[in-house]
């Protein structure tokens, strides 16, 4: 049961499935916005793409060999 709020019912499994969901909306709403706003990255955003792209090929490549 949930401290903060004892009326509400969940489990912790069920408690942490919406701790993930809300992050991942989060997340898809910041690029949305952005996407809107047509804003171009910032210099540690762009830093970041990077980062996530070569561990993407990284991942890719290892996985063919």
């Amino acid at each position: 049961m949930n401290d903060d709020m004892p009326w509400v019912d969940l489990t912790p499994e069920e408690i942490q499935e919406l701790r993930t969901k809300k992050q991942e909306l989060t997340e898809y709403g910041k690029q949305k916005l952005k996407k809107l706003l047509n804003k171009e990255p910032t210099h540690e955003e762009m830093l970041e793409i990077a980062a996530e792209r070569e561990a993407e090929n990284k991942a890719f490549y290892q996985d063919s060999e």
